[in-house]
């Protein structure tokens, strides 16, 4: 699978709810990043455990725009979750044919700020 077919699978997974189909769309060793949360969520089990709860707060999810390369892509998304809209954009390395690092940056809800926290290291849930 190409980034922008890997892409368009996730966003499908995502909206129709389907974890087990998610799921089959990461490597063994994918790592996640989320500004949410200073863990680092790492291996399948920890983001697939992590996912399964995102995927019971989202009301919905919709994808609204994706950028591909022949590594990676980034998408963005807007969905609904407990009464505030929110707005992300996810950025996506691949390993050959399987996602190997996420890191979902969201946008703050209209009339709340939120401070910048730079520094924050790159997944490379890359293997050989």
């Amino acid at each position: 699978m190409n980034p922008r077919q890997t892409a368009d699978a996730i966003a499908a997974a995502m909206t129709a709810r389907d974890h087990q189909a998610l799921m089959d769309l990461y490597a063994d060793d994918v790592v996640f990043h989320s500004p949410a949360t200073a863990v680092t969520f790492r291996g399948k089990s920890e983001v697939g455990a992590l996912m399964a709860h995102v995927l019971a707060g989202f009301e919905s999810w919709q994808r609204t725009f994706v950028l591909a390369d022949d590594e990676q892509c980034v998408f963005g998304a807007a969905g609904h979750i407990g009464g505030p809209d929110v707005e992300l954009a996810e950025f996506i390395r691949l390993d050959p044919g399987r996602t190997g690092g996420r890191d979902p940056h969201p946008r703050p809800p209209p009339g709340r700020h939120r401070r910048h926290r730079g520094g924050r290291r790159a997944a490379t849930g890359r293997t050989a």
